[in-house]
């Protein structure tokens, strides 16, 4: 008997047919069923997880190499939206919205409820995230950084 608990990760991108002619009532009241009902939502859990990683560093490194060029260079780190930042920020809320969506299905949430509070959650924090990294790069190509004592 699996517990949803136990799944590893190569465990949950395999996912077996079930013999439904063959179940009998004490398996659906030990939970067998619940193994692969729950094997797609951590599955999305994963694959959001990756997203985010992936686009995280993608858009940090993205970032760097334009401190890096105003540093040596004097080119402005602005605008910021350019094709690889605004493709790595879309790719970051993306994978976010895949892994809240799976969380909330693994506790029991609809497939639609937990896409729309996901859908909120990434895009209420992502906007501001943007409109703060772009004034931070204001600030810099200004020269005018202020600690962060000072907003507060």
């Amino acid at each position: 008997m699996h517990s949803a608990l136990n799944i590893l990760p190569r465990e949950i991108l395999t996912i077996e047919p079930l013999d439904i002619e063959g179940l009998n009532s004490d398996q659906l009241l030990n939970g067998d069923l619940q193994v692969v009902a729950i094997q797609l939502p951590q599955t999305m859990v994963w694959l959001g997880g990756l997203l985010v990683i992936m686009f995280t560093i993608l858009f940090v490194r993205t970032l760097q190499i334009k401190l890096k060029a105003f540093e040596v260079k004097k080119i402005s780190p602005l605008p910021l939206g350019n094709f690889y930042t605004v493709t790595s920020w879309i790719g970051t809320l993306s994978g976010l919205t895949i892994l809240f969506t799976g969380g909330l299905q693994i506790y029991n949430f609809s497939a639609l409820n937990s896409l729309i509070a996901s859908l909120v959650l990434a895009l209420s924090t992502g906007i501001p995230m943007w409109n703060v990294v772009k004034n931070l790069l204001s600030e810099i190509e200004t020269g005018t950084i202020k600690e962060i004592d000072q907003y507060f």
